[in-house]
């Protein structure tokens, strides 16, 4: 019995046999999420400052004040 070795390159053959064989997938469509994301506001977009706790908005001052880039 023949043994079955599985390379790359057969790999690779059979995932470019999978591609032309599938329908065409639509390029122009984005994902739900991505499209909302995308095109949502900017106004409705949090500032991720206004979410940090009172202790991370410290320790971001003061490394800030040390000449830190904190973001």
């Amino acid at each position: 019995m023949a043994k079955l070795i599985i390379t790359p390159e057969i790999l690779a053959l059979q995932a470019e046999r999978s591609a032309r064989e599938s329908p065409p997938q639509k390029s122009e469509e984005l994902p739900a999420l991505v499209k909302r994301f995308w095109e949502a506001s900017e106004a409705s977009i949090p500032l991720w400052r206004h979410i940090e706790s009172a202790e991370e908005r410290e320790q971001r001052e003061e490394s800030q004040s040390r000449g830190c880039w904190t973001g």
